[in-house]
């Protein structure tokens, strides 16, 4: 009996358009995939994207979370928290070359991630797909919203910012359902 394995590869940091991609790859990896924009531009192959590694934006939680959030309901598939401070010698090697400390804001930010892993358990989210027109109008400009689809079915829209807001959207008629989360409270 023959098992399947997914195989991976880092393709770039930031992003780049595969070209070409080798059948055989089962999930394509950036580094400091922010903003998603890897996402998009690879969406059309039909096959998984992951946000690999991330550091470099400075020390504060809020950042990573964001990233999180924004990188999957752009159709991401994995974030995994993985900075370049997860080496044997990185205290010595972040202390010579005096590079921000990131891991503790991203460590300190895996509780946080766990909501995101929590909310996208609730979902069908293997029959969603990036849905970046969905909100057609919204009444605080800055507020800047990613969005998942199942069109009729399940709507995800992460919202980065603070404040209430007016949200129009481009959906089919129909009774809904809303439920608002705290991204960095909810349970998980």
């Amino acid at each position: 009996m023959s098992q399947r394995h997914i195989i991976s590869q880092n393709i770039a940091n930031g992003s780049a358009k595969i070209k070409d991609p080798d059948p055989n790859i089962s999930l394509f990896n950036f580094h400091y995939a922010w903003p998603p924009v890897a996402v998009a531009e690879n969406y059309p192959l039909n096959k998984p994207i992951g946000f690999n590694e991330t550091g470099f934006a400075g020390s504060i939680d809020v950042t990573y979370r964001s990233q999180a959030w924004h990188f999957m309901l752009a159709g991401g598939a994995l974030f995994n928290n993985l900075d370049y401070s997860f080496t044997v010698r990185s205290r010595t090697a972040q202390r010579r070359l005096r590079l921000p400390r990131p891991a503790e804001a991203v460590r300190r930010c895996g509780s946080k991630i766990a909501v995101l892993s929590a909310f996208l358990r609730g979902l069908s989210f293997e029959r969603m797909s990036a849905a970046p027109d969905l909100v057609t109008r919204i009444d605080k400009p800055n507020l800047k919203p990613r969005c998942l689809a199942s069109a009729g079915s399940q709507y995800a829209i992460y919202l980065e910012g603070t404040g209430i807001a007016e949200l129009q959207l481009n959906a089919p008629k129909g009774n809904y359902r809303a439920q608002w989360i705290d991204t960095r409270t909810a349970p998980s």
